[in-house]
């Protein structure tokens, strides 16, 4: 349909994070998993808006996904 396609590795991993983030919590309202990676390159530490903490989730069908490194980050303190 001639629209923009996103695929690779990075469109794998986002949805891979967005189901495993119910992996890290009990209740995953208001909280996402981000790669490390990511977290750092956005330069998202230090902010009052959100708290995060590192996980190590699994991430089926991701070459090293395992044990994947992400942050969780929690919306609402």
């Amino acid at each position: 349909d001639e629209k923009t396609e996103h695929i690779g590795r990075a469109l794998n991993v986002a949805a891979r994070l967005q189901g495993a983030v119910k992996q890290q919590d009990a209740a995953p309202q208001n909280k996402l998993l981000v790669s490390r990676n990511a977290y750092d390159r956005l330069a998202l530490s230090g902010s009052e808006k959100y708290k995060a903490e590192e996980v190590t989730c699994a991430l089926g069908n991701v070459s090293g996904g395992t044990a994947y490194r992400a942050m969780k980050i929690s919306l609402n303190k």
